[in-house]
């Protein structure tokens, strides 16, 4: 056992013990930066839209290499939920991405409707930003210097689109009624390898959009 599963093990061992769960006057949610080694640094990611964008994929994806490494992938589903609502929030917020850099090399001006849509309900629609994007980047003349297989593209955005806002964060719709399952399982390992697919994609739009 080395000094990451000791740590592990002692963090497991400290939730387990439900003496440590009583509400205690010294608690706070932030910390007042005098512990090295657990606090952790807010504002790294502040303005740093990438290093925004990314941490959501690298929790994913550690999250679901102990899946891989640690135990069966089946009946795992407690960690199944939250690492699918990551990664969906990972490619929401590359495509994002694609919509604020594609918008510099045109000189677009954003509409009052299309910034409240954006950062409203319709803002978490990865059909509705995928859509936004790619006409962005047709506007743009870009489509063919990319030499991306647009097709194939589509092919994975649909996929991520069968996964609705509220799937892997809630167990209901937002009006309470059920949520529909796009699949009954999912194999961990090609979710891990198709995000990374989809993400690294997304990425090389958004930073070729940068670079104009």
């Amino acid at each position: 056992m080395d000094a990451n599963d000791d740590c592990i093990a002692e963090c497991e061992e400290k939730l387990g013990d439900v003496n440590n769960f009583e509400l205690q006057s010294g608690d706070r949610l932030f910390g007042r930066g005098d512990n090295p080694v657990w606090d952790m640094d807010l504002e790294y990611a502040l303005g740093n839209l990438n290093a925004h964008i990314l941490a959501y994929k690298e929790v994913a994806d550690r999250l679901a290499i102990r899946i891989l490494c640690r135990r069966p992938a089946i009946g795992a589903f407690e960690e199944t939920y939250p690492i699918l609502a990551l990664y969906r929030h990972y490619i929401e917020l590359e495509l994002k991405g694609i919509i604020i850099y594609a918008h510099r090399p045109l000189e677009k001006e954003t509409s009052t409707s299309f910034r409240k849509n954006f950062t409203g309900k319709k803002g978490h629609d990865v059909g509705w930003l995928w859509t936004h994007a790619k006409q962005l980047i047709d506007q743009a003349n870009v489509d063919e210097d990319l030499q991306i297989d647009w097709a194939l593209l589509q092919t994975y955005i649909d996929d991520v689109v069968s996964l609705s806002y509220d799937f892997g964060r809630y167990p209901f719709r937002a009006d309470y009624g059920s949520v529909t399952l796009p699949a009954q399982v999912i194999n961990m390992e090609n979710l891990l390898m198709f995000m990374n697919r989809l993400g690294e994609t997304l990425k090389f739009i958004r930073n070729y959009l940068l670079s104009l």
